[in-house]
């Protein structure tokens, strides 16, 4: 185990808050029976996917709601980003802390309407405006870079493009998958419980790698 010198962190489910369940309740109790239709078309063509790495425009995402059903774009908004819970302050402050050792890094999987939800959480709040800039070295949305977790192209692609030394690089995420694409690298991971606080669990971590490097 090498010292760490860069910390690469997911975003959902590590650093904010998710509520996996609630897209499907909301638009379950939205579009009644006409909801499984509607999941089984997004998912046969792939239409997710295709939004969060940036192939499909917001615009044309959400036609597929509300072509599909009687509900409005501003409905089905709300219902998509209902899956986004709190931004703790305490998250916050364990990037500012981290700042002072670590080159710290962002690598999630989004999409641009959640993006701009939490932008626009993070703002009235926090009064913070700047998201990426304040809290890390470098932010990498999959919508932006067209590639998405697990996907090794997207770690190659955050390695080259941020000069990173795998071996001194700690990546943080609650998908196994992730963590798996990622180690095969020679990056560091840590598999989160989404349960779990983040911060004990990677004082945890660094301390070992400083006592073992």
């Amino acid at each position: 185990m090498s010292k760490i010198r860069h910390i690469i962190f997911d975003l959902g489910g590590v650093l904010i808050n998710l509520n996996t369940e609630s897209i499907e309740k909301r638009f379950q109790n939205i579009l009644g029976h006409d909801f499984s239709t509607l999941l089984s078309d997004l998912t046969t063509q792939e239409i997710f996917n295709k939004f969060e790495v940036g192939a499909f425009s917001e615009e044309k995402f959400f036609t597929f709601f509300t072509q599909a059903s009687k509900i409005n774009r501003e409905e089905a908004i709300a219902a998509w980003n209902s899956i986004l819970l709190a931004f703790p302050f305490h998250r916050l402050e364990l990037l500012r802390s981290l700042q002072k050792d670590y080159d710290i890094y962002l690598l999630s999987n989004t999409n641009i309407t959640h993006v701009q939800k939490i932008e626009a959480d993070l703002l009235k709040n926090y009064g913070i405006a700047d998201f990426r800039g304040t809290f890390f070295k470098k932010g990498y949305y999959s919508f932006e870079v067209g590639l998405r977790k697990p996907d090794p192209q997207i770690f190659q692609y955050v390695l080259e493009n941020a000069q990173l030394d795998p071996a001194e690089t700690l990546f943080i995420d609650d998908g196994k998958a992730n963590i798996e694409s990622a180690a095969k690298l020679g990056i560091q991971t840590i598999l989160h419980d989404p349960t779990m606080e983040i911060a004990p669990v990677l004082a945890d971590f660094l301390a070992k790698a400083q006592l073992i490097s």
